[in-house]
């Protein structure tokens, strides 16, 4: 299938989810949810979002530093926008983030950015699967099914970490067809890996730093929760259910999550006690937060291929 028109079907996909979400909740109630949306309330979840990715960069920062190269704060800052540009076009983020590791890859060599971009997301991930399993011992409103899947998900990660960091499992993939091609790519990868799992001061620090994302994602989501009527939304329950919102968003089949992200805000926000017109006010109040960091992405990147 053209490559273009794959697109297009994949965004008629996501367009034709969401407007039945819309549909399912009624328009009118959706519609009366932003009444209120004032225009320092927008300002107010601007400025959380720039500060959300200024916590991602700090962290991309100390862990590019780590490999001994120097780049400027304010240059990855720039980049982590142009990944949000980049993700606009593109099924999930995965986009983006190959961008800013191709970009930096130039000047520190591709293998060690692929390592620093993949760490600053895994690190993220691995907090956030922490937080929802601890905080999910302390509420009684997440159903069985939700804690296990937390549960699952979080082993898992746990069991992948400590293989991925195995040489002598890493040797046996030299078994199998065309592994001379790919293995040394592989092994290159892993001995990054090991560089940082050797450095403790440095996993306290992306550790911290995903822990405040995350409680910084939650304050994020409760304040577009707050401006659209939602006024008693659980901490401890966004908590828990961000991490499945998140993964649920990563299905490739729609530009950046259309359609699948609102849906999967749509079902969690109301089991922590959302209205389903309030529920999915949010999500696309995220949406749209989404798309501004995305168009000031697309400055950088224009400015960027300008210079």
């Amino acid at each position: 299938m053209n490559k273009y028109l794959k697109a297009i079907l994949k965004t008629i996909i996501g367009l034709s989810l969401l407007v039945g979400l819309i549909y399912i909740v009624e328009p009118k109630k959706l519609i009366d949810t932003f009444k209120n949306l004032s225009f320092f309330d927008i300002i107010l979840l601007i400025i959380i979002s720039f500060i959300l990715v200024y916590i991602s960069t700090l962290k991309w920062y100390i862990l590019v530093k780590n490999l001994g190269e120097k780049l400027y704060i304010r240059k990855l800052y720039a980049l982590y926008f142009i990944g949000y540009f980049v993700n606009l076009f593109l099924p999930s983020f995965l986009g983006g983030d190959f961008t800013r590791s191709y970009t930096i890859g130039k000047k520190i060599g591709h293998h060690q950015a692929l390592t620093a971009t993949f760490l600053e997301r895994y690190t993220g991930f691995i907090a956030m699967l922490f937080l929802g399993f601890i905080f999910m011992f302390f509420v009684d409103f997440i159903n069985i099914e939700t804690k296990i899947a937390i549960t699952i998900l979080f082993l898992t990660s746990i069991i992948i970490t400590i293989l991925s960091l195995s040489k002598s499992l890493l040797n046996k993939f030299s078994i199998l067809p065309y592994s001379d091609k790919f293995l040394p790519h592989l092994q290159k990868i892993q001995d990054s890996l090991l560089v940082f799992k050797n450095d403790k001061k440095l996993i306290f620090q992306t550790f911290f730093l995903s822990l405040l994302f995350h409680t910084v994602t939650v304050i994020n989501t409760m304040v577009a929760g707050y401006v659209i009527g939602w006024n008693d939304p659980s901490p401890l329950g966004l908590f828990i259910v961000l991490p499945l919102i998140f993964l649920i968003s990563c299905i490739p089949i729609s530009p950046n999550g259309l359609g699948i992200q609102e849906g999967a805000f749509s079902y969690f926000l109301v089991k922590i006690g959302a209205t389903p017109e309030q529920a999915l006010a949010v999500a696309l109040i995220l949406r749209a937060k989404g798309y501004i960091l995305g168009i000031v992405g697309g400055v950088f990147y224009f400015l960027r291929k300008h210079r």
